[in-house]
């Protein structure tokens, strides 16, 4: 029999070997963790007594679900745009009545078919964030799209979370009245307690353990499980001011015991034909058909055709979120062990090609694009020119968010074009008279339409490689100058060895005429009349949707 000592030694060591390996070949590391999980349960089979890896997984899924509840911050739930709020509720839908026949079809329950299908439905934030981190994509129209979407699959989820635990209606009720006001005294409350112990961080990671273990201890009261008290500690902290510390305090704790989930997980992987088969259809039915839910869904709201695509590659995975369901439904005898392996095993085929997916969607998007073309329901993505001005001696501007809003302003007496990806923005543009065009610039038929031959400077606020490289190729081909835009040093270098004329480096800039700003207050270090300016200027573009 291992001792508790030895496992988790064990259990750490082969964690970090298979974080490794999934580093390198830019695989999330959750997945190295359910094939532990798997390869564990083959190796140390009745050695670890069950009890342990219970408990032990239980309490990953607490802090997992915990921190998921101080992200769902009630003020940023509000924030979320329609167009999120939509695809987030349009994906989950039809995933799920989608998925609930092909489950029924391959021999499940209709119970199993529908919770496994509303489990396929939600997709992975760890997966998405990092890799739109990793390729600086987190503010681009797609990435902020898939964040949005998220963030209402998360409240989804945990409000299935929460229904799943009412079995007993009597005293569910019951417990859910003491939660609410456990919840109320947590919300208004603990940011006066953690912020007296601001400066104490051992306090801090303590309290922070100790309020997880009131909600969980109260839900033990009530015979309840741990998924509901462990999102509802987290959601009550989610307004305190040392949240993000908390966090960061307990994410590492949160790693290591989600490691003995994945082991609980990976125990009921089996590799029969009756977990494979149905695996592999339900995986191909998430990586294909998922995405093309999510690019329907866009394409009818207005998005192009490269937007919607690139968006709907965000959702060719299951989420952790699957996975807890799956287990919480199977400790509540609603599925059996064949359900919890299939989707199981589907979590680490999806994690695994949907990574390389969103690595390269790019290239994907180019492979596809006259397919996508033929299928999508609004066939016209590029709308035509809109407002006064003339496509002659002209300024092309790419990009109408952020910097793009800017300069814009700056450049408004000039006889400018705005070229715009996000239809959400048209609107603004109308609004204040611009000369404009909803497309992608990338399209083989809109260089035409905003005559790039006549042009006498363009303007690409796009951070992107691809698209800022073929723009530079096609205007040197016209002797334009261009002006691009990078958000590192390394990118702003290569896009002056492609031809760039001159490359916006936002943080450069931002160093730069703070430093002159600076300079100009030196003598009184009165910032007041620049502040209220700074300030209606925020509000401003916060409601024009720039920030």
């Amino acid at each position: 029999m291992v001792s508790f000592l030895e496992f988790m030694g064990l259990s750490a060591i082969a964690a970090a070997a298979l974080s490794v390996i999934a580093h390198l070949f830019k695989q999330p590391a959750i997945l190295g963790f359910i094939v532990l999980g798997f390869f564990a349960s083959v190796y140390l089979g009745n050695s670890v007594p069950h009890s342990l890896i219970e408990d032990t997984s239980l309490f990953g899924i607490s802090l997992l679900l915990f921190l998921i509840g101080t992200e769902l911050n009630l003020e940023k739930v509000r924030k979320v745009g329609k167009e999120s709020l939509m695809l987030g509720i349009s994906q989950v839908i039809f995933t799920t009545i989608a998925g609930f026949f092909i489950a029924h079809a391959l021999g499940f329950s209709a119970l199993s078919s529908f919770l496994m299908a509303l489990a396929m439905s939600f997709c992975s934030t760890v997966v998405i964030v990092k890799l739109l981190s990793d390729k600086h994509d987190l503010e681009s129209l797609y990435g902020r799209l898939a964040l949005g979407m998220l963030l209402v699959q998360d409240v989804i989820a945990v409000s299935i979370l929460i229904f799943m635990g009412a079995s007993n209606f009597y005293m569910f009720a019951s417990a859910i009245l003491v939660f609410a006001a456990l919840f109320i005294a947590g919300y208004f409350f603990s940011p006066h307690l953690f912020n007296t112990f601001k400066q104490d961080s051992e306090a801090l990671f303590f309290l922070s353990l100790a309020w997880i273990f009131i909600f969980i201890f109260t839900a033990k009261a009530f015979g309840l499980g741990v998924e509901i008290p462990a999102i509802l500690a987290g959601m009550s902290l989610a307004a305190t001011p040392q949240v993000l510390e908390i966090s960061r305090r307990l994410k590492p704790l949160k790693d290591l015991f989600l490691v003995f989930f994945f082991i609980s997980l990976g125990s009921s992987i089996s590799f029969s034909s009756q977990v494979v088969v149905p695996a592999i259809a339900l995986s191909l039915f998430i990586l294909i058909a998922n995405p093309l839910i999510a690019f329907f869904i866009l394409n009818v709201m207005g998005y192009h055709n490269r937007v919607a695509f690139e968006t709907g590659l965000m959702t060719a995975q299951i989420s952790e979120f699957s996975l807890v369901m799956m287990l919480t439904a199977s400790r509540l005898e609603y599925v059996g062990t064949r359900e919890v392996a299939t989707l199981g095993l589907v979590g680490m085929i999806t994690f695994f090609i949907s990574t390389y997916f969103i690595s390269y969607n790019s290239q994907i998007y180019e492979r596809f694009k006259k397919i996508l073309q033929k299928i999508a329901i609004r066939k016209k993505n590029n709308h035509d020119i809109q407002g006064e001005g003339a496509c002659e001696d002209h300024i092309i501007l790419v990009g109408f968010h952020r910097i793009g809003y800017i300069l814009a302003q700056e450049l408004k007496g000039e006889n400018l074009l705005v070229v715009e990806f996000n239809p959400e923005l048209a609107s603004v543009l109308k609004e204040e008279r611009f000369h404009f065009i909803v497309g992608d610039i990338i399209d083989a038929d809109m260089l035409d339409r905003v005559h790039i031959s006549g042009a006498k400077l363009i303007i690409s606020t796009i951070p992107h490689e691809e698209e800022n490289a073929f723009l530079i190729a096609q205007a040197k081909s016209y002797h334009v100058p261009v002006i691009a835009t990078a958000m590192s040093a390394e990118d702003a270098l290569q896009l002056y060895r492609m031809g760039a004329d001159y490359v916006i480096v936002p943080h450069f800039l931002g160093g730069e005429y703070s430093a002159a700003l600076i300079k100009k207050t030196l003598r009184d270090l009165d910032f007041s009349v620049r502040k209220e300016r700074h300030i209606l200027e925020i509000q401003e573009k916060l409601k024009k949707g720039h920030f």
